[in-house]
């Protein structure tokens, strides 16, 4: 008799079990049904609005209009409906000016250039054996005509657009120098840009700095890197970030990295649906000396992974201001009419723990700039740049014996 009230009891909880199971996955399925259903609505609710906006401007609206415009517009404010400033919709035009950009190298005469406060471009550098130097124009140059045109009606922004152009045109620019003025045919020709400025400063601290992250810094940061090791008297590293926005290949930095890093995670991702993935490891070498990573409120994007992660060595301090906060990462996705989404698939963690999306990072010793301080083309000299100096002093207190 007990055995017999034992199985049915036991089939009783089985029939439960089994009847509990089923419901919580019906309940299931017809929530991720609604869900389903209600984002068919919703979507259907879109296009049904879209179409009727369609009708009532080719119905009403009294100047004729292009609907590829129309196209890209609804395109961008889809896009903007998202509320993320990094995702955008890019047009083909846009695509091919952004790869032109990271490739490293540039078609235009060889200049660049900043504001003065009457509002006329000075020449701030000149890059080598370009057609500016090969005219010799120099570095504190006023541009002040472009092709006869007024520099100053023309606009900063103008002029400076006018400096690049299609390879093989020419721009004729009338620039001031020493209170002379002065003239210059150019031929628009395309030269690779130098991203990494590099030297020894006060004899033993090896100076690196970026200025941008491009296919051609890689190969520039190994040949300055492995000719500064080769430095007897170098006894620590100074990497240098400050006013680096660019950058759109995350390979490159991590790329950088790795010599740099002991073995381990660099960089993950968190992806949709909180999902971690580890994205560049680094292997078992890494830097020897000790260093000082340089940032402002100007460093952003690949520019704060590459100070997160280095900054996470032992024998590392970053030095400067609390960083701009862009901690995801975007790719672009082609679309088939060749136009494209560059869009944010990720939120980037430094070390596997460092987060500084929106918040920037906090360096370890807050530095503010000079005033009036301005960063060229050239090594820094300690004494004039505060940041640098205050970042040396650290150095030698807490980090060489």
């Amino acid at each position: 008799m007990n055995k017999r009230v034992s199985i049915g009891i036991t089939l009783a909880f089985i029939f439960i079990a089994v009847a509990i199971t089923f419901t919580a996955t019906m309940l299931y399925a017809m929530n991720l049904f609604d869900q389903k259903i209600i984002g068919v609505q919703e979507r259907a609710a879109m296009y049904d609005k879209i179409s009727e906006i369609d009708s009532v401007i080719r119905q009403n609206y009294y100047l004729p209009f292009e609907d590829r415009r129309i196209m890209n517009g609804l395109s961008s404010g889809y896009i903007s409906g998202l509320g993320d400033e990094y995702t955008r919709y890019m047009t083909s035009a846009e695509i091919a000016q952004m790869k032109a950009a990271s490739s490293g190298e540039v078609t235009g005469v060889g200049l660049e250039v900043l504001e003065n406060p009457s509002g006329y471009a000075v020449v701030k550098s000149v890059v080598t054996d370009s057609p500016a130097d090969k005219t010799g124009m120099q570095v504190g140059d006023v541009i002040i005509t472009v092709n006869e045109e007024d520099a100053l009606v023309m606009g900063f922004s103008e002029v400076e657009k006018a400096l690049l152009g299609t390879e093989g045109n020419q721009v004729k620019i009338g620039y001031m120098r020493n209170g002379s003025e002065e003239s210059a045919e150019l031929v628009y020709d395309t030269y690779a840009v130098n991203s990494v400025i590099s030297g020894v400063i006060d004899e033993q601290y090896a100076y690196i700095r970026f200025t941008d992250f491009n296919e051609l810094t890689l190969t520039q940061f190994k040949r300055a890197y492995n000719d500064l090791i080769q430095e007897d008297a170098v006894r620590a590293f100074v990497f240098d970030v400050r006013g680096l926005r660019s950058g759109t290949d995350l390979s490159i930095v991590a790329d950088i990295l790795d010599p740099l890093m002991p073995q381990g995670t660099i960089i993950s991702g968190v992806y949709s649906g909180e999902i971690s993935k580890v994205m560049y490891t680094s292997d078992a070498e890494q830097l020897q000396y000790p260093a000082i990573v340089l940032v402002d409120s100007d460093t952003r994007g690949l520019a704060e992974m590459f100070a997160a992660v280095l900054g996470e060595k032992e024998n590392v301090r970053i030095i400067g201001e609390q960083t701009a906060g862009k901690g995801t990462y975007q790719e672009l996705v082609k679309l088939s009419d060749g136009t494209g989404i560059y869009v944010t698939v990720c939120k980037l963690i430094a070390c596997g723990h460092l987060d500084f999306d929106k918040t920037g990072l906090n360096p370890d010793f807050i530095v503010l700039p000079n005033d009036g301080f301005e960063m060229t083309d050239d090594v820094p000299q300690s004494r004039s740049d505060i940041q640098l100096y205050r970042g040396l002093e650290v150095m030698r207190a807490e980090l060489m014996g």
